[in-house]
């Protein structure tokens, strides 16, 4: 993708009377959520097309913001769980982005 002040990494959100989709997870997202008003705790699934940054860059900051939500807010617990879709073997690279990107924390 090529930066600009005009375009943002992929993110797509749909909804479907209670459920809420996000397709991809582009770098910035979490800022781009605030600035909507999207609760990114009523997100219920995620579906990963692909694992370049401009689709996956934004998924650990949306899981990590989740966990410091529930820290700081008690209230505010994720009531189901967050499912995500991703290509095949995506598994093992997830969890090498975990222990890089959030290595102190074990849930």
């Amino acid at each position: 993708m090529v930066m600009s002040k005009k375009r943002n990494p992929s993110a797509y959100l749909i909804k479907i009377k209670n459920e809420q989709i996000l397709l991809d997870c582009g770098h910035g997202l979490m800022r781009r959520l605030l600035e909507l008003g999207i609760d990114w705790l009523k997100i219920n699934y995620i579906g990963i097309s692909h694992t370049h940054t401009d689709h996956l860059a934004g998924l650990m900051p949306i899981i990590h913001a989740q966990f410091v939500k529930y820290v700081f807010d008690k209230s505010r617990k994720r009531r189901v769980p967050l499912k995500i879709f991703a290509p095949q073997g995506f598994r093992k690279q997830f969890i090498v982005l975990r222990k890089i990107m959030w290595p102190e924390v074990e849930e």
